[in-house]
């Protein structure tokens, strides 16, 4: 018996409206429907997610990218370079890649390379007013202590073995 058969065995009107299929492929379709709007919405979800990555490991790097250009101006001038960094999460970020547990480490090290080949490391520096009301991070660079030599070799390079 189909629903027409037992809407008419009853005595009822067959719903307006709803096309002629078996309830249970109407939910079986519905199901369907519905797992692929999870699916969609679970794709829209990731992809949103990973945008929001890209735009802070952008925003990150353009911040390296604008310090090592001001150090660069500031060295230039014959000042030492120096970074007041207030924001905390930046603060936070910071103090985790010194550590290298941050998220987006490749951009430091990136960063620290680029002073090491220039004979300098970054050196990364709580700093507060004294008085207890400010706390900051200072981020500047340091000259890199000449590498000791060895016992072993003399002045031209010669090993004295």
């Amino acid at each position: 018996m189909d629903s027409d058969d037992w809407h008419a065995a009853h005595g009822l009107a067959q719903p307006t409206g709803v096309p002629k299929m078996k309830l249970g492929d109407k939910l079986k379709q519905t199901l369907e429907e519905l797992e692929r709007a999870k699916i969609s919405s679970l794709e829209a979800q990731a992809a949103a997610e990973l945008e929001k990555v890209r735009r802070e490991r952008a925003a990150l790097a353009e911040w390296l990218e604008n310090i090592r250009l001001d150090f660069i101006d500031q060295i230039n001038a014959s000042k030492v370079p120096l970074k007041k960094v207030k924001n905390y999460e930046r603060e936070t970020w910071l103090k985790k890649a010194i550590s290298h547990k941050a998220e987006h480490q490749d951009l430091w090290k990136t960063f620290t390379n680029f002073w090491a080949l220039e004979g300098l490391d970054v050196a990364v520096l709580d700093g507060h007013d004294g008085m207890g009301t400010d706390s900051w991070v200072n981020l500047t660079l340091k000259v890199m202590p000449p590498r000791p030599r060895s016992a072993a070799v003399n002045d031209i390079g010669v090993y004295n073995g």
